[in-house]
């Protein structure tokens, strides 16, 4: 456009190389040329092309006549059940960038999160003389450190984000969920007419593209009820990393006869024979315990609430995940309620269906040997027995169900 003003009629065709042409190759050729003739170059009256001011349609490096490469990003999620140390890891990881002078922000997802949070959108404020309300667009996190890497092409930002799965992912992202791809990440500090994807977002009068210099970490809990909104759109443009329960990170490993490694081992096992492994114990539950006391603690504090969550306060498959029985044990118990002694008046509109409730038991009560007879092939006694059948093993009774 800048040729076809200075010499009209006689540009055929412009593109890009041939304004790179034009200020490397055209105007060193012009001064030897009359140098060579005898004359004096002259900035002045010479027909040599002026130095020109960056196109901003395209903007070329002259010095080595190549764009700036695209970098690859990094989309990255640390999945697994709760426990399992995803947050640690994330939080290692922001420790290093922080080493490193990357730039780095923290989110954290819940399930009244929104794209208006997230991206930006529009918000009602105090007007500065404090007599009403005004409308103005507010940036999120996201769209504030992406304008900071473009302005900051040379240095690496991360923005961390915990419990991802726990919004509705897809809203929350919106149209990102193209821009955030790798090979649609554009070049920090470049214009919207370069390469990669770029779009105009709600609220913003300028084109908008994600820059290759940010990194996505985030963490999944496997084992949450909302994992299902992480819809398969956005899930291809992560890369997976597993975070697995480590049995061997347990540290101590035993409590007086318990072994807690054992323990955490066949709990889990247990899990993954009746649901999958999406649902498990983390070992960070029982990293740290010291006395017998915090195990009985953790046992009923923390073990049991989360099995009752897995298997939706179904105290049945609680009771055997834990005790690999259904017999009544020191840790749940139960009892029958009738309904022709409840209600003797009502006996036909209630019907003669009995039902069972379960109570976890005393834990002062809870000995070594109870815990240890958790996961060991000696079956647990059911309260008040002195002998337990075969079927009480927990390997029978898994292989029963």
């Amino acid at each position: 456009k800048r040729l076809e003003t200075q010499y009209p009629n006689q540009v055929d065709h412009y593109a890009p190389p041939v304004g790179t042409l034009i200020k490397q190759q055209v105007t060193q050729p012009t001064k030897q040329l009359a140098e060579e003739k005898g004359g004096k170059f002259s900035d002045e009256t010479s027909d040599e092309i002026p130095a020109q001011e960056s196109d901003p349609e395209y903007d070329i490096d002259t010095a080595t006549n190549a764009t700036p490469t695209l970098r690859v990003a990094d989309n990255l999620i640390l999945f697994g059940p709760p426990g399992t140390g995803k947050t640690h890891e994330m939080q290692a990881r922001m420790k290093i960038a922080f080493e490193k002078g990357e730039v780095c922000e923290f989110v954290a997802f819940h399930p009244s999160y929104s794209y208006e949070d997230f991206v930006g959108g529009l918000r009602p404020v105090a007007s500065a003389d404090g007599n009403g309300v005004v409308v103005v667009y507010q940036k999120g996190p996201f769209l504030r450190l992406c304008e900071e890497a473009h302005a900051n092409p040379t240095q690496q930002f991360t923005l961390f984000i915990d419990e991802i799965n726990r919004a509705n992912v897809a809203k929350v992202f919106g149209e990102l969920i193209t821009l955030i791809e790798p090979s649609k990440r554009v070049i920090a500090g470049s214009r919207a007419k370069d390469e990669g994807a770029w779009v105009t977002l709600q609220g913003l009068s300028y084109r908008f593209g994600v820059p290759d210099n940010l990194n996505l970490v985030a963490t999944m809990n496997t084992a949450d009820r909302s994992v299902a909104m992480m819809d398969i759109a956005l899930r291809r443009r992560f890369r997976f990393q597993e975070c697995a329960p480590e049995v061997a990170r347990v540290e101590p490993a035993k409590i007086g006869s318990v072994d807690l490694r054992a323990l955490l081992q066949c709990l889990n096992d247990r899990l993954e024979y009746l649901l999958d492994r999406d649902h498990a114990i983390g070992h960070a539950i029982f990293i740290g315990i010291s006395s017998l006391d915090e195990l009985r603690q953790v046992l009923a504090q923390r073990v049991i609430p989360l099995l009752q969550e897995y298997f939706f306060e179904d105290m049945e498959k609680v009771r055997l995940v834990l005790t690999g029985s259904r017999e009544d044990s020191v840790f749940i118990t139960s009892r029958t309620l009738s309904p022709s002694k409840l209600f003797p008046g009502a006996k036909q509109s209630l019907g003669p269906e009995v039902r069972s409730t379960f109570s976890v038991g005393d834990l002062s009560s809870w000995t070594e040997s109870d815990i240890v007879g958790l996961y060991s092939a000696a079956p647990i006694l059911a309260l008040g027995a002195q002998t337990a059948s075969e079927d009480s093993d927990p390997s029978n009774i898994l292989s029963a169900e």
